[in-house]
């Protein structure tokens, strides 16, 4: 999927995000937006996502000669975040079968092989609420990148992941990216960013 975005302005009360902002992600592409706390990177990947409408100027979305309304497009991305909300009451197998629900995963996966995925000792049964802030980053990445989607939307992804955890997560995208595109928003962290071969600087905020 290509996505660009065109004259985009955000501001808050008090704090001007964005003026003019020109960038494209063409089909295939693996960018890194990169830019200190406050510079605006998770406001971009929510721009991209259609979680947030800018001030003025416009993101659109292609796939391959057609255009795509966002309603179509953000079915088309895979998202995890720190602060993407989790559901805490279901178990994760329920997890996986409500997200498989309304987007597929690759492959036909099924819930074995997603939990051998995962790389985690855990219960079918086993609630959301009692995984910790760690197993709970591995779900959210897990659920994105094994979902059946032409663009990947990485937000800091390797908050909350120790050492093992960081190297489960460049292994799980070099073998499940393939020719997808691919954003990461970091504050140059190395290995969040190491399979990008393009960046997006953002200055900090005024």
């Amino acid at each position: 999927m290509r996505v660009e975005a065109q004259s985009i302005s955000v501001a808050f009360p008090g704090k001007i995000l964005f003026r003019q902002l020109d960038f494209a992600i063409e089909s295939g592409e693996r960018v890194a937006i990169l830019g200190p706390n406050g510079s605006g990177k998770s406001t971009v990947i929510k721009l991209l996502l259609g979680q947030l409408r800018p001030r003025s100027g416009r993101v659109t979305y292609a796939l391959g000669e057609r255009v795509l309304e966002v309603e179509e497009a953000c079915f088309r991305m895979g998202f995890a975040a720190p602060y993407a909300e989790l559901i805490e009451e279901l178990t994760v197998a329920e997890h996986f079968d409500f997200q498989r629900g309304f987007r597929p995963f690759r492959n036909h996966l099924d819930f074995g092989a997603f939990r051998t995925l995962l790389g985690l000792v855990l219960s079918p049964n086993q609630r959301v609420s009692s995984l910790s802030s760690g197993m709970k980053q591995r779900l959210k990445l897990a659920l994105a990148v094994l979902s059946e989607v032409d663009l990947l939307l990485l937000d800091e992804p390797c908050s909350n992941l120790d050492t093992t955890g960081r190297d489960w997560y460049r292994q799980l995208l070099a073998d499940h990216l393939d020719g997808r595109s691919l954003v990461v928003g970091s504050n140059h962290v190395p290995e969040e960013i190491a399979l990008c071969t393009r960046s997006l600087e953002l200055a900090a905020s005024v």
